[in-house]
């Protein structure tokens, strides 16, 4: 009689690849979420390295001698930056912005100049329009006052930061 002693050889395998183990599973699933994850922060990303204004319209009024320049340095700003528009006056200006054509003015007087914005149309523009203002008045003859600022279209006073745009 004979007797069957159990073998001590690994069982054979059936010509199938080895089985991963499930510590490759994990490292597969963190290494596949970090590239998804870098993919969306940079589709988030991108637009916001590229700021800069691009065909912003917006108006000058004022006489046409002292109208001339201003549109020459808003042209000069940049290509396209700005889409300058001619207002027959402060009131055509004022009608512009408050028709949404525009999203400020600059209003040349005879002593002072004047800057119309519309903070409720997008306090960026707003903001971006007060700092080129800032710049058009460093660049102006000696002794030329600062322009006023006035806001046209006023964001709502239980929202003066305009938060709830960014969250709408």
């Amino acid at each position: 009689m004979s007797t069957t002693s159990p073998s001590t050889d690994p069982p054979v395998r059936s010509g199938l690849p080895h089985e991963a183990t499930p510590w490759v599973h994990v490292a597969a699933a963190v290494a596949g979420l970090t590239a998804l994850l870098a993919l969306i922060l940079t589709g988030f990303a991108w637009p916001a390295s590229n700021l800069a204004p691009r065909d912003l319209p917006i108006a000058v009024a004022g006489p046409p001698p002292a109208v001339a320049p201003v549109e020459q340095q808003l042209t000069a700003a940049g290509d396209d930056a700005f889409d300058v528009t001619a207002a027959a006056s402060r009131k055509a200006a004022v009608a512009a912005i408050e028709d949404r054509d525009v999203y400020g003015a600059i209003v040349i007087g005879e002593t002072a100049s004047e800057l119309l914005t519309a903070p409720a149309a997008s306090p960026v523009v707003a903001q971006l329009l007060v700092e080129l203002s800032a710049q058009l008045a460093a660049a102006a003859p000696a002794g030329t006052p600062p322009p006023v600022v006035t806001e046209v279209v006023p964001l709502p006073a239980d929202d003066p930061r305009g938060a709830g745009l960014a969250a709408g």
